[in-house]
């Protein structure tokens, strides 16, 4: 079977020279109805034919007339997608990228201070460590201490098509939700990124009539530590791993988050 597309048509136009409706005809060779069902021929013609044209989309095809020897006259529609709800018109254009900035604080958990004071004459050499109980080797314990710390978090509003808001893209996003990037990400060093979440807006309409949909990406940053001395141990760690002693002269520096590769998102390439 084969499928032509005839010259026949109708369209309606916006303002703006969108497509908001359109008819287009089809005619087959070879559909042979003893080889086809007319359900056959019509999927293979959805198939065949765009599925949009303009700010319309396809909604369906209906076999206008049987021709005989295989010859089937098709009629396509296209109607603009339309909500319940008001549509929003913008100005936004598909792969628009805004950026937005929000510092806060966060409690943290840590094992190593910026500095000790010792007081006594007897006291034990504590080095950074916080809460450690005075005993080496399998006896040594460190309780550590919460702390307030800041907390930098960058939101990344994504505007796509809808038609490419679909399980592909919500397979590549959910993955990487609660990973640190294994790359240089919005000018930000391998490690110091989190991928907290996601969310989207309602669908709506651009001045274009082109329907798109925000999706919100939500980030929080902590930067690296590099060439830090404890126990006379020199050590570096990436902004989201977890640093403790380990004994009392030795430290563990723990990774605790996943690493993906933030770049397949399509965002952040011209962060710096």
């Amino acid at each position: 079977m084969q499928i032509h597309l005839s010259a026949n048509h109708t369209k309606s136009v916006n303002s703006n020279g969108k497509v908001t409706s359109a008819v287009l005809t089809c005619h087959t060779t070879g559909a042979d109805p003893e080889k086809y069902t007319d359900e056959e021929v019509l999927d293979a013609v959805l198939k065949f034919v765009p599925e949009n044209l303009g700010a319309a989309q396809l909604t369906e095809a209906s076999i206008a007339e049987y021709h005989g020897s295989g010859v089937y006259e098709i009629e396509v529609s296209y109607e603009q997608k339309s909500w319940k709800n008001p549509v929003k018109r913008s100005n936004r254009r598909a792969r628009d990228e805004k950026w937005f900035l929000a510092a806060s604080h966060a409690t943290e958990h840590i094992f190593i201070a910026e500095n000790n004071r010792i007081y006594g004459k007897t006291a034990p050499k504590v080095g950074l460590m916080i809460g450690w109980n005075g005993k080496s080797g399998s006896a040594s314990h460190v309780t550590g201490t919460n702390i307030i710390v800041p907390v930098i978090r960058e939101n990344c509003v994504l505007t796509l098509p809808l038609r490419e808001y679909n399980l592909k893209f919500r397979k590549v996003l959910l993955p990487l939700l609660g990973c640190i990037n294994s790359w240089k990400f919005h000018g930000w060093e391998t490690g110091e990124v989190l991928l907290l979440g996601a969310s989207t807006s309602a669908p709506y309409l651009n001045d274009d009539e082109d329907e798109l949909i925000d999706v919100t990406m939500k980030f929080a940053i902590r930067r690296n530590r590099k060439d830090q001395l404890v126990h006379n141990v020199t050590f570096s760690a990436q902004g989201w791993d977890c640093v403790w002693p380990l004994g009392d002269t030795n430290i563990c520096v723990s990774q605790i988050y996943p690493i993906g590769d933030f770049n397949i998102l399509g965002i952040g390439r011209n962060g710096y």
